[in-house]
């Protein structure tokens, strides 16, 4: 198999990664359980069997991706020869030392072959060279492929909140403190 290349995107690769299927295909989802409690709250997250494959819509507006991406800080696309793989969208100036993968989009067809894998690595070392210390993932509640691949490569779950998204899916957030 040829090299995959993760480098900078400009304008000129946004039709090509529009092109990309943004959806995601899951098995499994998550039951959220709220306790409220006098004087606690409890959070828990249940993994799922659906029983039934289902394909997720991408949680924001494929109108909007375009602003969304001139508007974004750092944007890398991950390409073998001249096909383009999948891309990542960073966000650096909202949070204090903190990376935040605002997107990670891999083509069906080359999924579980370690492109998001490898990108996320890129974001990593990115984040360590420019001396940033955490880098923190918004992932849609329901995407469980994304959320199983952000606990392999030892994210931590740091958080939740409901209706996050544009399309007001929940997003549960990881992150990875960098040495």
């Amino acid at each position: 198999m040829a090299k995959l290349n993760i480098f900078l995107a400009d304008e000129s690769y946004y039709d090509r990664m529009l092109a990309l299927e943004h959806f995601v295909s899951s098995r499994h989802a998550y039951k959220q359980e709220i306790r409220n409690e006098e004087n606690s709250s409890h959070f828990t997250f249940q993994r799922i069997r659906l029983p039934r494959e289902v394909n997720l819509a991408y949680p924001r507006d494929l109108d909007e991706l375009v602003p969304h991406w001139q508007a974004a800080d750092l944007v890398f696309v991950g390409m073998v020869e001249d096909h383009l793989l999948g891309y990542m969208v960073l966000d650096v100036h909202h949070l204090p030392k903190t990376v935040r993968v605002c997107d990670l989009v891999v083509v069906n067809d080359a999924r579980r072959n370690g492109i998001a894998t490898a990108m996320l690595a890129v974001c990593e070392t990115w984040a360590t060279t420019n001396k940033y210390n955490r880098i923190l993932m918004d992932i849609p509640l329901r995407n469980d492929p994304m959320v199983r691949l952000a606990q392999k490569l030892g994210y931590a779950m740091s958080g939740f909140m409901d209706q996050y998204f544009p399309n007001h899916d929940p997003a549960v957030f990881f992150e990875k403190r960098m040495s």
